[in-house]
């Protein structure tokens, strides 16, 4: 909506990290999380970090195009906005993190059972289990898409092949190498553990799931997450 529609490939397509989020005028939780996504937008900008507001319409009076550029010029949002008036973004979303991960398990089970058997770990997200990322829509629809798929799958593999998941927690990483120290430590608060966890922590977890020592466990999503999702 706010800009030239030259640039909108641009915007989608660069290898900077990039925040999405979908938003409609006329849903309350969208304006509520507005100004952190125009804090965020200010504070990281310089960073590197990609702000995107894609406008999925959920009411009728948000899908009047010329509404929506009132609303956004009337919000004051500085950052792109996208109309997803063909759910083009939500599509694009699904199909990364839950068409991508269906498609490895679909190849990878059939060379699992021309061996005989064998374990599917497949990496999972709290925002698919818990209403904890407002506004993230897609993302959050996509990652609750991958703890049915596990279930599932490990329903109808079982006995030769068990499927299991695990959720990280916030863990030190480059994708959280952004994070401020002041929201590192709010960050902290909400975890039992009182610190982030190490990637190591969560592939200790994958492994195990991998291993014969599982040997009994199937169909489970399991929490390497500092105890973040037990409060």
């Amino acid at each position: 909506m706010n800009v030239p529609a030259g640039r909108q490939v641009s915007i989608i397509q660069g290898d900077r990290p990039m925040l999405v989020e979908f938003w409609d005028f006329c849903r309350p939780n969208s304006i509520r999380t507005l100004p952190y996504v125009k804090a965020w937008h200010e504070r990281y900008a310089s960073d590197g970090l990609r702000i995107v507001g894609v406008h999925s319409p959920g009411f009728e009076a948000s899908r009047d195009e010329a509404a929506v550029r009132a609303a956004v010029s009337r919000l004051g949002i500085e950052y792109p906005v996208l109309v997803d008036s063909e759910l083009d973004v939500w599509r694009e979303t699904i199909d990364v993190n839950l068409t991508g991960i269906f498609l490895t398990c679909k190849h990878g089970l059939r060379a699992l059972l021309a061996q005989g058997g064998g374990a599917v770990v497949c990496t999972c997200s709290p925002t698919g289990l818990f209403g904890c990322a407002p506004a993230y829509d897609a993302y959050s629809a996509s990652k609750a898409g991958v703890y049915g798929l596990v279930r599932v799958l490990a329903a109808d593999y079982a006995p030769a092949i068990r499927v299991n998941g695990v959720v990280p927690g916030y863990t030190d990483t480059p994708m959280t190498s952004w994070v401020t120290p002041d929201e590192h430590e709010a960050l902290l608060r909400t975890i039992p553990m009182r610190r982030a966890g190490r990637a190591d922590e969560v592939a200790a977890v994958m492994s195990f799931l991998a291993s014969d020592e599982a040997s009994y466990t199937t169909g489970a999503v399991w929490a390497a997450d500092g105890g973040m999702t037990a409060i």
